[in-house]
């Protein structure tokens, strides 16, 4: 009877060594040389949510659109879909820009690397209608239950 879990545990443990004795003869992504760790990038919207009453409603609202990155890059923020840039600069690794929104749904923005044509990061200003909850019930729970 004893035979089945010792075997189990062997058979685990040998398998666990054998996985291990392989993962640390690979190379891996995640080493601080790796290039893709060079290649990150931010793009922020501030605000990032604007409220209206109603559906449909518009929102007029001044956002902040911020963009951060360790290398530089021929940088354009595009509005989703993709058809004209809304700002462009060359060889910049930081912008900011100030921008009046005028909108009646939710907006996606990307930063492009024009050069390579590389998505370098995306954000969204959501479009949101207030909606009230029902008031709470008051529980009459005095001060007595103790």
């Amino acid at each position: 009877m004893m035979k089945r879990p010792v075997f189990a545990i062997s058979l685990t443990t040998y398998l666990l060594v054998g996985s291990y004795c392989l993962a640390t003869q690979q190379e891996h992504n995640w080493s601080p040389e790796s290039p893709i760790e060079d290649m990150t990038a931010t793009l922020t919207i501030k605000p990032t949510t604007c409220v209206v009453k109603q559906q449909g409603e518009i929102c007029k609202q001044g956002i902040i659109i911020s963009f951060v990155s360790k290398q530089p890059h021929n940088l354009c923020i595009y509005q989703v879909p993709k058809e004209t840039p809304l700002w462009c600069k060359e060889q910049t690794r930081q912008a900011e820009l100030n921008v009046t929104v005028t909108a009646n749904k939710s907006i996606e923005l990307q930063a492009v690397d024009e050069d390579k044509g590389l998505v370098l990061a995306t954000s969204s200003f959501i479009h949101s209608v207030f909606e009230p909850v029902d008031k709470r019930k008051r529980r009459n729970y005095g001060i007595g239950i103790l």
